[in-house]
């Protein structure tokens, strides 16, 4: 039998891809401010609802404790996963300078993020520390931005060893 792939995203990384069978079917959260202010039958909660479904396909929890709200609304993932998708965007945005980055130095620089991204998941795993969601969002940043440098980083000097 053939798995189906829940997550397609822009670089390889730690939440990058979870079979479907895994991410356990739920009920969307509600989406208070936007459904006081608009119509259920709305575009706007139609969109919503469509980007959360979309959101549970990445195989994030989405817990709500865990996630950014703009304007009442929960985002689609949760802070640390937004965090990653924003900062691998931002390494694909700025890839002519990932690309002259040394190979050394990108590499550390994606192993430290990784590592902190890490640490801060299994330090509040174990109960030593609560991660607050402006930590979740600047280590998923980080590890996001700079695992797509060096996977960027990677191919260009592939491109350049082989002469491409």
């Amino acid at each position: 039998m053939r798995a189906a792939w829940g997550i397609y995203c822009l670089a390889p990384s730690a939440s990058c891809a979870v079979p479907a069978a895994w991410v356990k079917p739920k009920r969307l959260p509600m989406c208070y401010g936007c459904a006081e202010t608009v119509d259920t039958n709305s575009r706007a909660i139609n969109v919503w609802v469509s980007l959360m479904k979309l959101g549970a396909k990445t195989g994030c929890h989405q817990r709500s404790d865990r996630s950014l709200f703009f304007r009442g609304c929960q985002f689609p993932v949760c802070a640390r996963c937004t965090g990653l998708f924003a900062g691998q965007a931002a390494g694909i945005a700025l890839f002519w300078w990932c690309a002259r980055v040394d190979p050394l130095r990108a590499f550390l620089c994606a192993a430290g993020s990784a590592a902190l991204l890490g640490l801060d998941g299994f330090l509040q795993l174990k109960g030593l520390l609560v991660s607050t969601n402006p930590r979740r969002l600047a280590t998923g940043l980080l590890c996001g931005f700079f695992v797509t440098g060096f996977f960027i980083r990677s191919v260009a000097l592939l491109l350049q060893i082989f002469g491409v």
